[in-house]
């Protein structure tokens, strides 16, 4: 069942916030709004957004400070920054520290509109590591962001779950008991090819020459542990900008 996405709009624009507000609420989206930079802290104090959308330069505090200080209020938020400026140096940094996306002014509402209906959908994430522990933990941590997330320990049940149920992606690590992490992603990919696989791995250099070649047989990207849930979330927004725009940077957005 689809969800409604909590969305929280700071800019000291004001009729460019009361506009794209009102699209969205209009869309269906459960929009805040704030007019300056301290007023956008106040608001993700008292409420958790899926998306916050801040502009880079507001006369109080920049959008970049704004943004170091949400994610220690509310580390779940997805930060989308917006400018119609070219500050290079502070954008390359916001990146650097975990912002969703950068969208240049003036705001292509078509496309922001795209990508946050892929928020929307609950989508479902399948673990395969032959550390339960791993497993459980990571599991948690994805339901509490919203994913439905089953989970393998062997390379035999992996594939049974890909067969029989749909999942958006797969998390797979490289190195598993009896099985060669590089022969459980062809053997995904065969029985389901639309399926995003992200490799793992605590061996980097052990592993190196798989790894290459499970990206070059289309796996998504690797994960190195330990690894953080917000690299795991910035991969999958990623993917949903991509679903969106078919991998382009045309709407002028950019990811980390």
């Amino acid at each position: 069942m689809s969800k409604k996405i909590s969305v929280l709009i700071a800019d000291d624009d004001i009729g460019m916030t009361e506009t794209l507000s009102d699209i969205l609420s209009l869309k269906g989206y459960d929009v805040v709004v704030a007019n300056s930079g301290f007023e956008a802290i106040e608001k993700a104090r008292s409420k958790t957004f899926d998306v916050i959308l801040l502009d880079v330069k507001m006369p109080d505090i920049n959008g970049v400070d704004v943004f170091r200080q949400i994610k220690t209020i509310t580390p779940k938020s997805s930060v989308i920054l917006m400018t119609a400026y070219a500050l290079h140096d502070l954008i390359e940094q916001a990146k650097k520290e975990g912002v969703l996306a950068v969208l240049s002014k003036p705001i292509d509402v078509e496309k922001l509109v795209l990508f946050l209906e892929e928020f929307k959908d609950e989508s479902a994430v399948l673990i395969v590591d032959d550390d339960r522990n791993f497993c459980e933990t990571l599991k948690d941590s994805l339901i509490e962001r919203g994913y439905r997330v089953d989970f393998a320990i062997d390379a035999p049940r992996a594939i049974d779950m890909v067969s029989q149920a749909k999942y958006d992606y797969v998390l797979l690590d490289m190195k598993l008991d009896g099985a060669n992490g590089l022969d459980v992603l062809v053997t995904i990919k065969r029985i389901t090819s639309g399926i995003v696989v992200i490799l793992m791995t605590g061996y980097q250099q052990e592993m190196k020459d798989l790894i290459e070649e499970g990206l070059r047989r289309t796996a998504y990207s690797c994960l190195y542990k330990p690894f953080e849930i917000d690299e795991v979330l910035r991969i999958f927004n990623r993917i949903k900008y991509e679903k969106v725009t078919g991998g382009s940077f045309k709407w002028k957005m950019e990811f980390k």
